[in-house]
């Protein structure tokens, strides 16, 4: 059905595919915690900017923000006060490595990356969510909740 409109409208596929969007840059961890809302998803390995997990942790004990988190055996003892809060800690099996990764999904249109200690890249697209959060979903039927 698509391929029909595209092709009786003259649309090619190129340009069908929206562009990837243009993130925009943060180096203040507060400025990130500030757009966490509603369902947030951390991924990764490391969370190490304090202000950055104070933040969060403040957003989950108050109820604005409900926090899942997807990372390794290793750094789940690391997350312990965030379970506490009511948090979801789920674990990769086995030595899964991610390396150092970090990545947020915010809400329904937030994906956020940390691109090192102090900095952030932050994409504003409901499209990208949605295929993040989708290419995500095989991993928590193996992981286990800790």
């Amino acid at each position: 059905m698509l391929l029909t409109c595209l092709l009786t409208t003259g649309v090619t596929a190129a340009q069908a595919v929206p562009a990837a969007p243009k993130p925009s840059t943060l180096s203040n961890p507060q400025a990130v915690v500030r757009l966490l809302r509603g369902e947030v998803l951390l991924i990764g390995d490391e969370f190490p900017n304090v202000t950055f997990q104070q933040g969060v942790l403040a957003l989950l004990r108050s109820g604005t923000v409900k926090v899942r988190v997807l990372t390794t055996r290793r750094a789940a003892p690391s997350l312990a006060a965030l379970k506490r809060a009511g948090g979801q800690v789920y674990v990769m099996p086995g030595d899964t490595a991610m390396n150092g990764a970090s990545l947020i999904l915010s809400g329904p249109d937030t994906v956020i990356v940390a691109t090192g200690a102090r900095s952030w890249a932050v994409y504003k697209s409901p499209l990208l969510a949605t295929q993040v959060k989708g290419s995500l979903t095989g991993y928590f039927t193996y992981a286990k909740l800790y």
